[in-house]
């Protein structure tokens, strides 16, 4: 038998924190569900049009998937994977300026 060589100490920590952005990205599309109920009664919408606001998530992310890996495969996977932290991070930051700003609920 052969001895395996190690596992470098950054590509460990590249997988680990590869695989914590896929778990917060996969409790983020689910926070619309659990946040469905006050969405209905603070919006004040039907339940066929709140079915179409949490369906229009699940549908662009679904659309957008063919689009995302053709992205990846053509150009460096490693680029889009900063431009997608960049992007999440620049949103995060504008969405939690904004509330402070306008004064919204912290339900949204």
């Amino acid at each position: 038998m052969t001895a395996r060589t190690p596992i470098p100490l950054a590509l460990r920590v590249a997988l680990v924190l590869l695989g914590l952005s896929a778990f917060i990205n996969y409790v983020d599309r689910g926070n619309l569900s659990i946040a469905a109920p006050m969405l209905r009664g603070e919006l004040g919408i039907s339940a066929s049009q709140l079915g179409l606001l949490l369906s229009a998530l699940f549908w662009t992310y679904a659309c957008l998937q063919p689009v995302a890996g053709w992205l990846v495969d053509r150009f460096n996977a490693t680029f889009w994977l900063y431009v997608r932290a960049l992007r999440r991070s620049s949103l995060a930051r504008t969405r939690a300026s904004g509330k402070r700003i306008l004064r919204c609920p912290t339900s949204w």
